[in-house]
């Protein structure tokens, strides 16, 4: 909830950047207002450095709803931050268009599952739109997370091709109930 909260506060106060545009015509300190967009791409950065985004995608196996619909809050946070001009201009952060592309992926592939579920049988049930995987396909993600962050690792080369290599629906990830990368 924390990283949430931070993420958020800061998200909401990007919205507002006319307030802070008034406040620097006026000679204020606009510092009081929220962080710049490109500290929040730093900040986003040092959290997936830590793992924050591997735990977000191992909680979607999680029994809880709310520690389900916690996570994908935070990935919906994070991907926006990911697509950013801001961190695109971090020079720091080359993993970022990799950790995109499984996030990318991954959210096309509950919206293609979601689309296969409605068309075979409505549910109208309130966990419904919060998605359970089966945990060896969230352990796979947050893994391929946590490796493709890392270009020495030996698997990053085959992690990083099979995510290139999705065509299917638009690149969306099609193992969440199969077993993941398993291919020949």
């Amino acid at each position: 909830p924390l990283i949430l909260r931070m993420v958020d506060s800061s998200m909401g106060c990007l919205n507002y950047e006319y307030e802070a545009k008034d406040v620097r015509e006026t000679g204020e300190d606009e510092s009081i207002f929220c962080p710049t967009r490109s500290a929040l791409a730093q900040q986003v950065q040092q959290l997936c450095d830590k793992g924050v985004l591997a735990l977000c995608l191992a909680s979607l196996s999680c029994r809880c709803p709310s520690l389900r619909q916690l996570a994908i809050a935070i990935l919906y946070h994070f991907s926006r931050v990911l697509d950013w001009k801001e961190a695109h201009d971090l020079t720091s952060w080359r993993e970022r268009p990799q950790l995109l592309m499984v996030l990318s992926s991954l959210q096309r592939g509950l919206v293609a599952r979601k689309a296969e579920r409605t068309d075979i049988e409505p549910d109208d049930s309130e966990d419904a739109s919060i998605p359970l995987i089966p945990a060896v396909s969230a352990i796979f993600l947050a893994r391929a997370s946590l490796i493709i962050a890392k270009p020495g690792d030996s698997l990053y080369a085959p992690l990083n091709r099979y995510f290139l290599r999705i065509k299917s629906n638009f690149g969306a990830y099609n193992d969440l109930y199969r077993l993941p990368a398993f291919i020949s």
